[in-house]
């Protein structure tokens, strides 16, 4: 099933791109990246079609940019035990390996840009017609188990031609295993005109204190969200006159869903001044009138959250673990405690809240994600490698 609205029709000189992104959920940081790179994409020269599951909630806003659709019943690699996970994973690659190509010959594609690295089927399909072929890697920093890492990042080096990794941490998983070729650093980018267009209201009006301390992201254990609920805590017990905001929804699966009770609880149970916003898609307003926002998460890959709040002018306190220390230049542009330490990240706070550098800091913040982390920028880079592959495809 296809469609194509708004945009250029394909055709003449352009370069047919097939993107690939296999996620169905509400809310997907990859897909926003995605929709953001090909929103700047020279349409003169390159027309983008999307490989989506089928009724990926994702559709429509692809359609909205004049990408050509294509629905696929897509298999989805995860790190499961279950021998018949794989023996299912394993026939779904074989029918996508055997079908794909015809797609890809129908559609003229002469590049494929996997935008998750679990999405092996069209990778392989890519690899049957000799067609260049870009993943993006997103993954966190932690390569547990080893032996499973030590097999698959080889072999998915070996079947691309360019592999895109969303921070230093996390490309430092090929370097280590002397895996250079075609890998390059190529952070996500922000939309942040968009975030700066987003309706401006307070939505802590009903709060009876200016210091909001605020968390965005995902509820899954990863983000270690009960660290930021006990820092809170702490603060509180002290005297200090905080309250704390979480934005965000666990996803379907089962484990982040009891995580998200989890928290609820112990919030309950320690009293912990907390107000729970959940499906929230504009968090420009609740970063505008928050005083810090906080990112306690382990192994994270790249920090999209931290970029948006610098962007806006709003401190951040990360935790020293995966690529946030990148992110914030160890320490020149946030703050960072010790992973799991709630007593560092309430100092902190404390800190951030209390200091008199507070404005002059903020705004070398600010400079750094405009110039850093810009769609413009992004798609500049993003373009060189497509320009190299078709040039070596001649």
């Amino acid at each position: 099933m296809q469609s194509i609205i708004g945009g250029v029709k394909p055709g003449g000189e352009q370069k047919h791109i097939l993107y690939v992104t296999p996620f169905d959920e509400p809310f997907s940081g990859a897909d926003e990246s995605l929709l953001l790179a090909i929103s700047k994409l020279d349409r003169e020269r390159f027309h983008p079609h999307i490989l989506i599951p089928c009724e990926a909630p994702y559709r429509s806003r692809y359609e909205a940019l004049g990408v050509t659709v294509h629905e696929w019943p897509m298999s989805r690699m995860r790190r499961r035990y279950s021998p018949v996970f794989w023996m299912q994973f394993l026939r779904r690659l074989r029918h996508e390996w055997c079908h794909l190509p015809s797609l890809m010959d129908r559609e003229k594609i002469e590049i494929v840009h996997i935008n998750m690295h679990v999405a092996l089927g069209p990778l392989l399909a890519a690899r049957k017609k000799g067609v260049p072929c870009v993943v993006s890697y997103r993954a966190k920093t932690n390569d547990r188990p080893k032996v499973f890492f030590d097999v698959f990042l080889p072999w998915l080096h070996r079947h691309s031609d360019a592999m895109l990794c969303i921070s230093s941490a996390v490309a430092e998983h090929f370097f280590k295993r002397g895996l250079r070729r075609g890998v390059r650093v190529l952070p996500n980018p922000v939309d942040i005109e968009q975030l700066r267009n987003q309706l401006d209201f307070n939505p802590y009006k009903t709060l009876q204190t200016k210091n909001i301390l605020l968390f965005v992201g995902r509820l899954d254990p990863q983000k270690r969200v009960e660290v930021f609920l006990k820092a809170l805590n702490i603060l509180k017990k002290n005297g200090c006159d905080v309250y704390g905001v979480v934005v965000g929804t666990s996803a379907n699966a089962p484990k982040d869903q009891a995580y998200e009770v989890e928290l609820k609880r112990l919030a309950e149970k320690r009293e912990i001044p907390v107000l729970w916003a959940s499906g929230q898609k504009e968090v420009a307003p609740y970063m505008r009138h928050a005083k810090v926002l906080v990112l306690p998460s382990v192994n994270e890959g790249f920090g999209r959250v931290l970029i948006e709040a610098m962007a806006l002018g709003l401190p951040v306190v990360g935790a020293d673990s995966g690529a946030i220390p990148e992110v914030l230049q160890h320490g020149t542009y946030g703050r960072l405690f010790l992973p799991d330490q709630e007593a560092r990240l309430a100092e902190e706070i404390l800190s951030s809240l209390e200091d008199p550098e507070r404005e002059e800091k903020l705004k070398e913040a600010q400079e750094h994600a405009l110039k850093n982390f810009s769609a413009e920028e992004y798609s500049v880079k993003l373009v060189e490698v497509y320009e190299q592959l078709l040039a070596k495809s001649i």
